[in-house]
């Protein structure tokens, strides 16, 4: 397995060139100018610490400098669902705005830096800043827009097209941030996966011999390789369009 695939060299900059330092409590609530010995001013955080839980004031958005986590709904019954993935360049928390606590719960894949943005430090510099104000409604037209693929993506029939287009979407993500978008390793586990995808752990392990079988990637552990991106598509778009680009 290799360990060295998932760099994220376009999130790993200054907080100078970062869009939000201007209210990032980690850059002294942007009052300095930022050079970039500021890069380990994030906030560590530990695999399977939580960010925030589900019901928790809303106090900060985060930004996800490093490393990944998984947004978890539960439900009265004790029930869970996986219902996003984050990585580097993620913006988190936009789920508690319009109530003032979080609607969900936002758990940390492996070791992460995290920074700080307190939302009334956000608003305030906002009213002057149109360049963070665009920044902020991208960000959230991005969730928005991820969520709708999310409800499509569970409406897809197919064990194999929900499969495929996972695939695509993680190979996007990982392509837009400068890395391969063909090779990578996962950060999430065969069970998590497998909740976000609404199947049984043994579907996905079904699935991904399946997936192997016709030669269309190749699986060690968490490493996974697209072979044949072609029939990639074809499969994540068997019931519906897919809304995700394989890189």
């Amino acid at each position: 397995m290799r360990d060295n695939i998932i760099d994220f060299p376009a999130v790993t900059r200054s907080c100078g060139d970062c869009e939000w330092s201007d209210c990032c409590v980690n850059c002294g609530l942007g009052s300095a100018k930022h050079t970039a010995s500021d890069a380990g001013r994030s906030v560590a955080h530990r695999s399977g610490s939580p960010l925030f839980r589900q019901g928790d004031p809303l106090d900060c958005l985060y930004f996800l400098r490093s490393g990944s986590a998984k947004t978890i709904i539960s439900t009265r019954a004790g029930a869970e669902q996986i219902v996003t993935f984050h990585f580097p360049g993620d913006v988190i928390g936009f789920d508690g705005i319009t109530s003032g606590r979080h609607q969900s719960s936002t758990i940390m894949l492996e070791s992460s830096g995290v920074c700080c943005i307190p939302l009334a430090k956000l608003k305030s510099v906002s009213i002057n800043n149109t360049n963070l104000w665009d920044e902020v409604i991208r960000t959230v037209a991005v969730e928005i827009a991820e969520k709708q693929n999310y409800g499509l993506l569970l409406g897809q029939k197919s064990v194999h097209a929900r499969f495929a287009t996972f695939l695509c979407y993680l190979s996007g993500k990982y392509a837009s941030r400068g890395c391969s978008g063909r090779e990578f390793n996962l950060s999430m586990s065969r069970q998590d996966i497998a909740n976000y995808l609404s199947m049984a752990v043994e579907t996905l392990s079904r699935l991904i011999g399946d997936f192997q079988h016709k030669g269309v990637i190749e699986v060690d552990r968490r490493f996974v390789r697209i072979t044949d991106v072609g029939a990639l598509k074809e499969m994540a778009q068997e019931d519906h369009e897919a809304h995700a680009s394989c890189g």
